[in-house]
C-alpha cells in the first residue's frame, strides 16, 4: 500500500500536480515535498579533503537548561571542533540570550557553532540568527548567506560542506539540495534539519518532511543528521530512505558507507531537554524490529542519557571517519566507522 501511494505521488509530481494540502500548508501523505521526478544529476567526483582528523558534534533538542551546560562541558572535554545543532535551542520560558550565553560561556563567543532552525525556535528566531550569525562569520566557515534570518544555508567548514534546511521544508529544497551538492567537490557532504518523517525516527513523530529533502540527500551522498525526536538513533547504509532499504555491499551496522545513492541517517536529540522511549520498531534490542535498517538506538527503553555524537572526519585517510555517541556521564555507547566511496 505504502508503495503504491509513493508511486501515485510521484506520478502527480511529474505531471505537475500539486499534492492538496491542509489549511496549515503542509502537504498531504508525506508531509512536505516528494521526491523529484527523474533522474538527477550525477555528483562530481569527491576529491576535496577534510581538515584532518575533524572533529563536528552533532546535538539537538537542548534547551537551555542545566542539563545542556552539562552536554556542552562534554563538546568541550572531547575537543570537538564544531558543533551542528539540530534546533529547538530554547523551550518555553527559556530565551534566545539564555541559549548562547551558555555556549559562549562554555565555549567561547568564536566557537564554531551553527544551528538548525526547530520548531520550538520560530517565536526566537532573529534572536538566534544574529547570534549563529557572529558564530559563524568568526568560525571561518564559507557560506555565501549573508545572514541567517533565511534559516537555509550552506557551508564549508575546513573541508566539510553542510547544508541546512529550515523547520518548515520548502517546496524548492530537494532541488536545492541536488542544484549544491550536484557540483560539490568535498568528500564529505551532510544534511543537517530539524524535524524528521516517521519512519527515520524511533519515537511518536509523524511525517513533517516529506521523502524530497531525504532522498535528494541520499543521492547526491551527503548523509543525514536531524533532532526532534528526543533519542539517538541511527540507520545502517540506506539506497532507499521511503523503503528504509538497507544497502546489500554495506549492510553492516558498525561500518557505513557515505556515496551517492546510498548514505546512513541519523537523529541526535538527546541535547538536554528530556529522552524519551522508543515506540517503533519493537522490540527495543538489536537487532530491533521493521526492515533490519536500524543499526543502534538508545532511547530511554536502553537508559539514554543526554550528550552528543561525535563524528571524526579524515580519521587517518581523508575517505575514512569515526562516530560515536557519548553522554554526559563518560560513557561511549555506541562506534561505528564510515568510508566514504
Amino acid at each position: 500500500m505504502r508503495r503504491a501511494i509513493l508511486a501515485a505521488v510521484v506520478l502527480l509530481a511529474a505531471l505537475g500536480i500539486a499534492l492538496p494540502r491542509t489549511p496549515f500548508g503542509q502537504r498531504l501523505l508525506y508531509g512536505g515535498p516528494a521526491p523529484l521526478p527523474g533522474k538527477v544529476p550525477v555528483p562530481v567526483p569527491g576529491t576535496v579533503p577534510p581538515s584532518p582528523a575533524l572533529k563536528i558534534a552533532f546535538l539537538g533538542d537542548s534547551g537551555a537548561a542545566e542539563s545542556f551546560s552539562r552536554v556542552l562541558a562534554l563538546v568541550r572535554l572531547e575537543r570537538a571542533d564544531a558543533v551542528v545543532h539540530l534546533g529547538d535551542a530554547a523551550y518555553e520560558g527559556e530565551t534566545a540570550g539564555d541559549f548562547w550565553g551558555m555556549i559562549d560561556r562554555e565555549l567561547g563567543h568564536g566557537y564554531p557553532y551553527f544551528l538548525a532552525q526547530g520548531n520550538h525556535d520560530l517565536e526566537q528566531w532573529r534572536g538566534h540568527a544574529e547570534h549563529a550569525w557572529a558564530h559563524l562569520r568568526q568560525s571561518g566557515a564559507v557560506t555565501d548567506s549573508t545572514s541567517l534570518v533565511d534559516p537555509r544555508f550552506a557551508l564549508v567548514f575546513r573541508g566539510v560542506s553542510m547544508l541546512f534546511v529550515g523547520e518548515s521544508v520548502a517546496d524548492d529544497d530537494p532541488r536545492r539540495i541536488v542544484d549544491r551538492y550536484a557540483r560539490d567537490p568535498h568528500i564529505w557532504k551532510v544534511c543537517a534539519w530539524h524535524k524528521n518523517q516517521t519512519a527515520m525516527q524511533l519515537g511518536g513523530k509523524g511525517d513533517w518532511t516529506g521523502w524530497g529533502i531525504y532522498e535528494s540527500c541520499r543521492q547526491m551522498g551527503a548523509f543525514v543528521v536531524t533532532g526532534h525526536e528526543h533519542s539517538y538513533h541511527r540507520t545502517r547504509t540506506l539506497r532507499s530512505t521511503i523503503e528504509q532499504t538497507v544497502d546489500p555491499t554495506c549492510a553492516d551496522a558498525k561500518r557505513v558507507c557515505v556515496r551517492p545513492g546510498a548514505v546512513p541517517v541519523f537523529v541526535s536529540g538527546l541535547g538536554g531537554h528530556s529522552v524519551r522511549v522508543q515506540r517503533r520498531c519493537l522490540p527495543a534490542t538489536y537487532p530491533y524490529g521493521c526492515n533490519g535498517e536500524w543499526a543502534y538506538a538508545y532511547t530511554a527503553n536502553q537508559g539514554a542519557k543526554f550528550g552528543a555524537l561525535f563524528v571524526v572526519f579524515g580519521d587517518g585517510d581523508a575517505r575514512r571517519g569515526r562516530g560515536y555517541f557519548k553522554n554526559v556521564d563518560g560513557q561511549v555507547v555506541d562506534e561505528f566507522e564510515l568510508v566514504a566511496e
